[in-house]
């Protein structure tokens, strides 16, 4: 639907198309902070520690995102528990601390960094199956100033 179709209109040629491009923009500038304050957890945990969290952020992470994807996909009453139970884990995620979640944080953090890399970048899924560090499939997602970690 062309709400501006004016020349003037520069290189936007929708409201729609710039409100987009805005939204990207926000959410790479976003994910960017993010990234830099992983790349801090990673160095705060040390290199084995955070190599293993990694793995297990890659390994169970993505598969809790798989099975709430699924059921999203699904439809029905297999949608809303999967949408009850998303919150659930975003709940998690906001109100938990890694000392009192424990090795079950790796479950909602990896699948909150799974969902995100499938708005910036759904071609990660490529990533994840030649890489077992989710850290990986960040530096190839081609948001720009991935730190290392």
């Amino acid at each position: 639907e062309q709400v501006l179709a004016a020349p003037e209109a520069g290189p936007f040629q929708s409201v729609k198309d710039l409100e987009g491009r805005i939204i990207a923009t926000e959410l790479v500038g976003a994910t960017q902070r993010y990234l830099a304050r992983r790349a801090e957890f990673a160095a705060a945990a040390g290199a084995r520690n955070w190599r293993y969290y990694d793995f297990q952020l890659w390994k169970e992470g993505v598969a809790r995102w798989t099975e709430v994807e699924v059921a999203r996909r699904a439809g029905g009453d297999w949608s809303t528990e999967a949408e009850a139970y998303w919150a659930e884990q975003l709940d998690l995620l906001r109100s938990g601390s890694l000392s009192e979640l424990g090795r079950v944080s790796v479950y909602a953090y990896g699948a909150a960094e799974a969902a995100l890399l499938e708005r910036i970048d759904p071609d990660w899924r490529s990533c994840y199956r030649v890489t077992m560090q989710m850290g990986d499939c960040w530096v190839s997602s081609g948001v720009p100033d991935v730190p290392d970690g």
